[in-house]
């Protein structure tokens, strides 16, 4: 038996790769208390990256003023 060539392996499995497919042009809904979102930098760049998979993201929290930052 030979081993497969780099080339016909299947590639190794991604958990965020398998949610970005999973995911693509559907809607996901993330949900936050305000208090959660004092800085929400890394949720901006988890809602960022799941846009350019064409993943629709809905956001929902307490306070209004706390998602103005997520979505501009």
């Amino acid at each position: 038996m030979t081993a497969a060539s780099p080339s016909t392996q299947a590639p190794p499995f991604s958990e965020k790769g398998f949610y970005l497919e999973e995911f693509h042009g559907k809607t996901l809904a993330i949900a936050a208390p305000a208090a959660e979102l004092r800085q929400p930098g890394k949720l901006a760049e988890v809602v960022d990256e799941l846009a350019r998979n064409e993943i629709n993201v809905l956001l929902i929290s307490t306070e209004r003023s706390a998602l103005e930052p997520l979505v501009g």
